[in-house]
């Protein structure tokens, strides 16, 4: 038996690198409707309506998994992914869609241990494969439409301000362990989440300038 957050990070792992992927640099948002004059207006409403809470679903909802989650994290996230599908151009709905049904999965088991941090559940090789595909699917397009890359790159420039770090190093690191943690979500900084160490550091060290310095 693999340990829930074992299994979590193994699904979870192309869709959590998106944050770090060093796949393709297009990043044009206009391309794919060069080719189509008919659909010019595609990459626009995409990149308003889809691309930018695409963009930080996958590049928030690394931190949320730094610490077992609970209910209303998979409640959350079925929401977001909801809303993105509806908004989504018809090449990647399907692949939202089995996100959904991933995490749906994921939450069920954690649910059926009572979200116990130490709890062991197995999921299905099908749940699994379809994750990492529709992962890998999703992170091409937002790579290729969505100027990925750019906000990715953003990120790490905001965490190393606001956390005073000047090793790049560790900046990459810290966003592709936890995502877009320069802007989290106060609600999101549980006690145990302020002190789990990622990267040699922690949010707290971080906070203190001990992590920080640690790093150097």
């Amino acid at each position: 038996m693999k340990s829930g957050g074992a299994v979590l990070f193994a699904l979870l792992v192309a869709l959590a690198a998106v944050s770090c992927s060093s796949a393709s640099d297009q990043t044009s948002s206009t391309e794919p409707a060069q080719t189509e004059p008919a659909q010019t207006e595609t990459p626009i409403t995409s990149s308003v309506a889809f691309c930018n809470p695409a963009n930080a679903f996958v590049t928030d909802s690394a931190v949320r998994f730094i610490t077992t989650p609970d209910a209303e994290v998979f409640t959350d996230i079925d929401i977001q992914l909801e809303q993105i599908a509806e908004q989504a151009p018809a090449v990647i709905t399907n692949d939202i869609a089995a996100l959904r049904t991933g995490f749906a999965a994921i939450g069920q088991a954690y649910a059926s241990t009572g979200y116990e941090p130490t709890a062991s559940f197995v999921l299905p090789t099908g749940v699994q494969q379809a994750n990492l595909e529709s992962s890998r699917n999703l992170e091409d397009y937002l790579l290729r439409v969505c100027e990925l890359t750019r906000v990715r790159t953003e990120q790490i420039e905001q965490i190393s301000e606001a956390f005073g770090i000047d090793d790049a190093t560790t900046a990459e690191c810290l966003h592709a362990q936890m995502g877009d943690i320069a802007n989290i979500d106060p609600s999101d900084l549980s006690p145990q989440l302020m002190t789990t160490e990622v990267c040699g550091t922690s949010i707290l060290g971080l906070l203190s300038g001990a992590g920080a310095a640690s790093n150097s």
